[in-house]
């Protein structure tokens, strides 16, 4: 003990696993995934396609739940010869959108498309982000919804909503 010095107790204490000091757990997702195997191995493009679609959508639908967004999209196809390939591709737009999803997946399938029969496909979801610290980009090619600004349009628009119809401005009632 002499050797380590007036540290001495308090470090053959932590080696022992008697410190004082907490362990902080990290608990956040790193990534989220859909697969499936398949009943049947398939080789065809349109099935390869549907299967995606279907995991895209549940994919996207878990996603929205859990408010996350991911830049990393990823596929892992395991063959009938239970051979497993996983590619990946990173996007500049956090997204969770199932169109998006589907669209990467299977440009990454086409890259490496070998002809062999499929037993198993997946597709996951990386990088994750929490939906309430991402700021969505505004896309000058992506059609605009048009939202009402205007605090009539607005009442209007509720007004045809509710039944009764009797939203009003304050100033509205003034004038009555």
């Amino acid at each position: 003990m002499a050797l380590m010095g007036k540290h001495a107790y308090q470090l053959i204490q932590n080696a022992r696993g008697f410190g004082s000091n907490r362990l902080d757990y990290n608990t956040s997702v790193q990534s989220i995934s859909q697969s499936t195997t398949l009943d049947t191995n398939i080789v065809e493009y349109e099935e390869v396609k549907s299967v995606f679609k279907r995991l895209a959508n549940k994919l996207s639908q878990r996603a929205k739940q859990e408010d996350l967004r991911g830049a990393l999209i990823s596929i892992s196809i395991r063959y009938a010869d239970f051979t497993n390939a996983v590619r990946s591709t990173t996007i500049s737009e956090y997204t969770n959108d199932a169109d998006v999803l589907l669209e990467h997946a299977l440009l990454l399938f086409d890259q490496h498309n070998n002809g062999k029969e499929i037993r198993h496909l997946g597709i996951g979801l990386g990088s994750l982000f929490s939906k309430m610290r991402t700021v969505d980009q505004i896309n000058l090619f992506q059609d605009v919804k048009a939202e009402p600004t205007d605090s009539t349009d607005i009442l209007k628009q509720l007004n045809k909503q509710l039944s009764t119809g009797k939203l009003m401005k304050a100033s509205e009632l003034l004038k009555k």
